[in-house]
């Protein structure tokens, strides 16, 4: 419904009336940058702020209240009650951003589902990254991520979708899926593994899907074995090939 008021809105107005550094597409408003002159952006419930180049303050995101879907690059640092009048939010993303340490606390009370901090640079803490009942789908890709705490994740009682690849991770906590109940996906493509992470598997759900390619397992130690055995008591749908003895799917290896 808000995103066809925006869509209506920008008909009545039109796209004309946009800052020369902002344009429509699809219904959500892609800026350069600050608008360059003056856009009521309370009407928008869709928008992208390219190379925002600032940080995410709480008194810049509440003229944007009616916002369901937020997108920004090149931020730096976030308030942590920046998001506490955009009750309709339900997704975030701040990706090229470096975020430094993220406020655990910054979605309490909105109803974000999904949120993408991909290719960001941000303090991995030792606790829970966000408290969040309503997450659902949580992104760290491509960002150079080398570990992540036991804790991470376990504010996230919701969680269904899990991105992770492109990372250099190479080991995962014994707990991290812990408080995971929901898990549905799991994508650590394009990581450092080589030997298996059987541990952190355990409290997966059964039929979890892991996408697991891309790393170099090494198919001759007992840890890739357990792994394998875990996931297969899971029912887990998962890919991955051995790296040694000599390249073959993990599914199909015959582990002695």
């Amino acid at each position: 419904m808000q995103l066809l008021l925006s869509l209506v809105l920008l008909v009545v107005i039109g796209a004309s009336a946009l800052p020369e550094n902002c344009r429509e597409n699809g219904g959500t408003i892609i800026c350069t940058g600050l608008p360059k002159t003056k856009m009521d952006v309370e009407i928008f419930s869709s928008i992208m702020y390219n190379d925002l180049s600032g940080p995410l303050t709480a008194e810049f995101m509440k003229k944007h209240k009616n916002l369901e879907q937020f997108w920004a690059s090149g931020v730096s640092g976030v308030d942590a009650d920046a998001f506490k009048e955009n009750k309709l939010l339900t997704s975030v993303s701040l990706v090229k951003s470096n975020l430094g340490t993220i406020p655990v606390d910054l979605l309490q009370g909105t109803n974000v589902n999904a949120f993408d901090i991909s290719e960001s640079n941000f303090t991995m803490p030792d606790g829970p990254i966000m408290e969040s009942p309503t997450m659902q789908f949580f992104k760290i890709r491509d960002a150079h991520l080398s570990a992540i705490s036991g804790k991470a994740l376990s504010k996230f009682p919701e969680l269904m979708d899990l991105q992770l690849q492109g990372n250099d991770l190479n080991s995962l906590p014994a707990e991290l899926f812990l408080h995971n109940k929901k898990l549905m996906m799991i994508n650590l493509r394009n990581n450092k593994f080589t030997e298996g992470i059987d541990t952190a598997f355990i409290d997966l759900p059964e039929k979890t899907t892991l996408v697991l390619n891309n790393n170099d397992f090494d198919c001759t130690k007992s840890s890739t074995r357990e792994m394998v055995k875990v996931l297969k008591e899971k029912d887990a749908d998962y890919d991955g090939t051995c790296a040694k003895p000599y390249k073959e799917d993990l599914s199909d290896y015959q582990f002695k």
